[in-house]
């Protein structure tokens, strides 16, 4: 497993991919905002030659999930409890209800099981609704999405059907500064890369060697600035030739094929 060790955030760009180069071997980015790197308002250090694989993912808010569990098999004797079991966040809770009576059908349970989450609807991140006659429907809301998707049960081990299936969401301002605090723009939209690469470190056991270790580089780059546009193409090209479809790495080829991204190339 790759481990991050630099975080950059580029909240503004200059004209014409300029924060995107090729500085001296290494692909070289002016971030607005860089963590973990000494040479705070860049990211540098990451290796061209070195470069195995990179990711981008484009601002997404997310989807609400929503399920819906059956109830049809579930007991309608008086004084026994019918339960859901719904676990978000990493937190589990069971909603029951009970009657003194004999329940009328299993359309009653349903209804009072959406009174029963109704009840904790400011500390929980989802909603209850009835469909058809016996089955409860479960909708995470928006605040829920960040922290993932939810899981349901019940006690009639009824089925769980899913309505809508949960998108996680991605480059939000929230993901931002948990990654790099404050550094985010106020509802900023950011796309993310990811730069996987083969670092050359020195070796713990040996004095003397040195080994190489598989590290990430994390991007943000907001969205909504002007020149947004000419960093995504400036970086997509710079990336794209590295580890691209049978590249085997910077060569003369490569950098003929940057023109306007390439500001200089000195090797190592």
């Amino acid at each position: 497993m790759a481990k991050t060790i630099d975080v950059g955030v580029i909240n503004t760009f200059q004209a014409a991919g300029a924060d995107a180069v090729i500085l001296k071997g290494e692909v070289s980015l002016s971030a607005t905002t860089a963590t973990n790197n000494p040479g705070v308002g860049s990211i540098g250090g990451v290796e061209y030659a070195s470069l195995t694989s990179y990711s981008k993912t484009a601002y997404a808010a997310g989807t609400a999930s929503v399920k819906d569990i059956e109830y049809n098999g579930v007991a309608l004797t008086a004084g026994v409890q019918n339960t859901v079991t719904i676990t978000h966040n990493g937190v589990t809770n069971t909603f029951s209800v009970i009657s003194a009576t004999a329940w009328a059908d299993a359309e009653a349970v349903v209804d009072a099981l959406v009174a029963e989450i109704g009840r904790y609807s400011g500390s929980v991140q989802y909603t209850a609704a009835k469909i058809t006659t016996d089955n409860l429907q479960i909708t995470l809301t928006a605040a829920g999405v960040a922290n993932g998707d939810f899981q349901l049960s019940s006690n009639t081990g009824g089925a769980v059907n899913e309505g809508i299936p949960y998108e996680a969401p991605s480059g939000s301002e929230d993901e931002v500064n948990k990654a790099s605090v404050g550094s985010a723009v106020s509802g900023g939209q950011y796309t993310k890369y990811s730069l996987v690469w083969d670092k050359l470190v020195s070796h713990n056991a040996i004095s003397g060697l040195k080994a190489y270790r598989t590290v990430e580089t994390l991007i943000y780059a907001e969205e909504g600035h002007a020149n947004f546009g000419d960093f995504e193409t400036a970086l997509d090209a710079i990336l794209d030739a590295t580890v691209g479809a049978g590249s085997a790495g910077l060569d003369s080829t490569d950098v003929a094929s940057l023109a306007g991204s390439v500001k200089a190339y000195s090797g190592k």
